[in-house]
């Protein structure tokens, strides 16, 4: 085993910013909701019911999200525009955007920016020696950044 300390680091980061699958229990969930209607009979009404629904199952936006409601016969975009619901911005290759302020998705910007100081020690991340990827995995160990393990590369 090495550590992949370059590819592990950029892997948490874009897991970070990236939307989550859903969970075999949230698409029953949301098929469970969408039985309570006909795709082709949408109301307005019933489009603000059902975004309602998945805002108290705690079901959020994201491509799995719309991949669900089509396998299930509804239009995502359709319920969004008859509920008034604008569509999620996206940034590059259709990932979400990344925060501009600290308040605006739970990007914790002190961390980010206690991030971006340990990595600025390094120039060049994809050839650290062992001693410095070993110091790097311990600051960020330290620092909270990462958790015991995540930088391990099992596949090497």
């Amino acid at each position: 085993m090495s550590l992949e300390i370059s590819s592990s680091i950029s892997t948490n980061l874009n897991q970070s910013f990236s939307a989550p699958k859903l969970s075999d229990e949230q698409k029953e969930t949301i098929n469970t909701i969408l039985s309570d209607y006909d795709s082709a009979e949408l109301s307005e009404q019933d489009a603000k019911d059902i975004v309602s629904a998945f805002q108290e199952a705690g079901i959020k936006p994201s491509k799995d999200f719309e991949v669900t409601l089509g396998t299930a016969g509804f239009d995502a975009r359709e319920i969004g525009d008859l509920a008034g619901v604008a569509p999620p911005q996206r940034g590059e290759n259709g990932a979400p955007p990344i925060p501009r302020d600290s308040e605006s998705a739970g990007v914790n910007q002190d961390n980010l920016q206690l991030l971006q100081s340990i990595l600025e020690q390094y120039t060049d991340l994809s050839n650290l020696s062992a001693e410095d990827e070993q110091t790097l995995s311990n600051s960020l160990l330290d620092a909270g950044l990462l958790e015991p393990g995540a930088l391990i590369d099992t596949q090497s």
